[in-house]
């Protein structure tokens, strides 16, 4: 019993803390990590569908202006 009990205490380590690999609460750490990182930065996915929509926008009166 306490031998199968130390065996799954050994194989839920493993998978949480990687066996030689990233483990799964390193890869949530670095997920939550990167989501904060993203939400400090100006280089969100809205900002940057923002500046697309702005730059078509003035690439477009920009030819048509040079073409009057």
């Amino acid at each position: 019993m306490e031998k199968e009990l130390n065996e799954k205490l050994d194989a839920i380590h493993k998978l949480l803390m990687g066996n030689g690999k990233i483990g799964v609460t390193e890869m949530a750490r670095r997920a939550f990590e990167y989501m904060q990182h993203q939400d400090k930065t100006r280089n969100g996915l809205w900002d940057w569908g923002f500046r697309a929509v702005i730059l078509i926008f003035i690439s477009f009166i920009a030819v048509r202006v040079g073409l009057k």
